[in-house]
């Protein structure tokens, strides 16, 4: 299973991979230098991923739903 499809951050990909965000910004940015496409392409799929993860649970009432609502903590992650 990758990072995004369990729900990880950029910041969480980032800190797992060993390296600092701005540098893996940097990798998925066409006007940076070290512009990486395959990577750019890798790390919008997984913050898609991270994305539905996080839907799903709230869908489900898998994560931080409390009295019939989504609590905004959880939610941030989603939008």
């Amino acid at each position: 299973m990758t990072y995004g499809e369990q729900g990880y951050s950029e910041v969480e990909i980032a800190v797992a991979i060993g390296v600092d965000r701005g540098t893996m910004k940097g990798w998925a940015n066409k006007n940076h230098g070290s512009y990486v496409p395959e990577f750019s392409t890798t790390l919008a799929r997984a913050s898609q991923m991270s994305q539905a993860y996080y839907e799903e649970a709230a869908r489900n009432d898998g994560v931080g739903h409390e009295r019939g609502q989504i609590h905004p903590s959880v939610w941030k992650h989603v939008v």
